[in-house]
């Protein structure tokens, strides 16, 4: 008997780029990324910025007519990632949060946070991502480079020091930084992705 099919020809999708083996402990838990055998579009797997491209269905999830293309591309990737992220801390209202980076994760994960009822701090040495960090009225906003980026968001909490600091450049300063402001067991979020930070399967 042939297999049901989720997707048929011309149907809007928007495409998971974390192709898996769907079998493994990992996939079973819903934690893609950690599957033996993943490969991602546009790194092991051909395609990414390509007119066309084949995936498996499983890959493939429906954008409802009221969604845009662009749309869509943002909310499968962008957001969800951010929002897993974040998420997976398991933050409360008022919880004290900062983030380094304030590129297109960075700022999805500043807009997710205060949507779960964080208070949020944002980092970048950038004064273009800065400025547009500033249209999500964040509390406080930091250029990490510049001295003294510890003791504002350890003053910030009143000494307590951070709830979560999250690192959405993939950048091992960031990190570092984080470690350091954030409270007794508090929590370190590495959301962004390098090749020097990157551990092999």
């Amino acid at each position: 008997m042939d297999k049901p099919t989720r997707v048929k020809v011309g149907d809007r999708v928007g495409i998971n780029c974390h192709i898996t083996c769907h079998a493994c402990e990992h996939c079973l838990r819903g934690d893609l990324y950690f599957c033996d055998k993943l490969k991602v579009t546009g790194f092991e797997w051909d395609g990414g910025f390509a007119e066309y491209i084949l995936v498996p269905e499983s890959c493939c999830m429906s954008l409802p007519a009221d969604i845009s293309f662009d749309m869509g591309a943002l909310l499968v990737d962008v957001l969800g990632t951010a929002y897993r992220g974040v998420t997976k801390a398991g933050l409360m209202p008022g919880d004290q949060v900062a983030i380094w980076g304030a590129g297109p994760i960075g700022l999805e994960a500043a807009t997710v946070a205060p949507w779960l009822g964080a208070r949020v701090a944002i980092l970048d040495p950038s004064k273009y991502r800065l400025e547009m960090a500033k249209y999500l009225k964040p509390e406080l906003i930091l250029d990490p480079t510049q001295k003294g980026v510890k003791e504002a968001l350890i003053d910030r909490t009143k000494g307590r020091g951070l709830d979560v600091g999250y690192d959405c450049v993939g950048n091992e300063n960031a990190i570092h930084q984080a470690m350091d402001a954030v409270k007794k067991r508090g929590k370190v979020g590495i959301i962004g992705v390098s090749r020097s930070l990157a551990v092999d399967p």
